[in-house]
């Protein structure tokens, strides 16, 4: 009986221990009773596992810089001449396959697709003293990304109406022209480079008492708006500016919905128009002398509004305009009765207004035709020397738009039918 009570004294002695803190070495967990931790040390902390850092992603490639490879150029002489160029320099060279012929027109306007695969070449007919010389037509041919070399993808289209200035939509699927009562629209082949006429091809302009400009056609770089400058014939000086708004699936032009006639200074014989390469302005030059180098602003809509202070002053004729790829400069080659030269002018990116660059007018040959590269470094003129016809560079200062003079002859008269172009890749 006394072992049994001493037995069962211990065995209380023993339970009260594990309750309090004066028995054993240990202490059970407030928050895990069945977990042992030690008096006066911290418990050692997890381990953490070994590191598995995300991987760094791979940036996207950035795009190769574009790099002017070719140069095609016509001077109303049956071909277009083609000549390759030094990307660094600006200077030309002659192609080794030498003038290519078009047909029976006198080339006067060209124009390449945007990827540079297909060149488009337009001949214009003659009527000294009344009697038709040279025939109306389009030249394709397919251009070899390599040598620069043209071959003929089809025979030309001929067309029964005077033949003018022509433009390639930004995705290369169409090709629309000015002709005196309306727009000539083609679609291109993405294969084979073959173009052909859209029904109800042309379509007539929107105002009946004008006429379009045979020079003045451009079309937005978003590709939803074509424009052309146009002048009344039913008597008073007025020109306007005609606003198409493009189908992108079937390229049909249909009068903008915003209004698609605009009145531009000068008020009459407005000839060259270009459009920005942003696509917030509308630069219009006219045959006339004085300030006549109109700008209108964009709206989202198509709708023109006037700029302030436009027209901004040129002193002579315009006939060609050539805005540079980055919308900071404007270049418009004049001269025929005071002022020959380039005209170069700083944009303002907000206005629009036009300043002087510091040296403009830029000496050069009379009345050649203009254009700036895709890169925006140079700028090229056709020219002549003597009875040869040139291609002249000009490198583009970036910092001021200033021009200098790369290669060719600015001091002889330039011809007044022509036109150049440019391929980069």
């Amino acid at each position: 009986m006394r072992g049994a009570i001493t037995t069962s004294i211990l065995a209380l002695i023993l339970v009260v221990c594990l309750f309090t803190s004066g028995c054993g070495s240990g202490t059970l967990s407030a928050s895990n009773p069945s977990q042992p931790v030690n008096n006066g040390n911290p418990p050692s902390p997890t381990p953490t596992p070994a590191g598995n850092p995300s991987p760094t992603p791979t940036p996207s490639p950035v795009p190769a810089a574009l790099v002017t490879r070719f140069a095609y150029m016509v001077h109303s002489d049956f071909a277009v001449h083609g000549f390759s160029v030094n990307a660094d320099t600006g200077t030309t060279t002659a192609l080794p396959q030498g003038p290519v012929t078009v047909g029976t027109g006198f080339t006067t306007y060209v124009a390449a697709d945007k990827l540079g695969r297909f060149l488009y070449v337009v001949g214009t007919s003659a009527f000294p003293h009344g009697n038709k010389i040279g025939q109306d037509e389009i030249g394709m041919f397919r251009i070899n990304s390599s040598s620069g070399n043209l071959t003929a993808i089809d025979p030309p289209i001929l067309l029964d109406k005077p033949a003018g200035s022509i433009v390639i939509s930004p995705d290369s699927k169409f090709l629309y022209m000015a002709q005196s009562e309306g727009i000539l629209v083609f679609s291109i082949n993405q294969n084979t480079g073959s173009l052909t006429k859209l029904p109800g091809s042309p379509f007539v302009v929107a105002d009946p008492n004008t006429i379009n400009s045979l020079d003045g056609l451009s079309i937005a770089p978003s590709g939803n708006f074509l424009y052309i400058a146009q002048d009344n014939i039913s008597g008073g000086d007025h020109s306007q500016i005609s606003v198409y708004a493009l189908d992108p699936s079937s390229g049909i032009p249909k009068p903008a919905p915003a209004g698609s006639t605009f009145e531009i200074a000068p008020a009459f014989f407005a000839d060259p128009l270009a459009a920005d390469p942003l696509g917030r302005f509308i630069y219009t030059g006219g045959l006339i002398s004085g300030p006549n180098l109109d700008v209108h602003k964009v709206q989202s809509t198509g709708a023109l509004s006037v700029v302030p202070g436009s027209p901004f002053p040129t002193d002579d004729h315009i006939w060609v305009i050539a805005p540079d790829p980055t919308g900071r400069y404007l270049y418009a080659i004049s001269g025929i009765e005071t002022t020959a030269g380039i005209y170069a002018f700083s944009i303002d990116q907000i206005s629009g207004a036009l300043t002087p660059v510091a040296g403009s007018p830029f000496a050069s040959s009379k009345n050649g035709a203009i254009t700036v590269d895709q890169t925006g470094k140079f700028l090229f003129m056709v020219g002549a020397t003597g009875t040869n016809i040139e291609l002249l560079t000009y490198e583009i200062d970036p910092s001021t738009g200033a021009l200098t003079l790369v290669s060719g002859n600015p001091a002889d008269d330039g011809v007044l039918e022509g036109a150049v172009t440019t391929v980069a890749y």
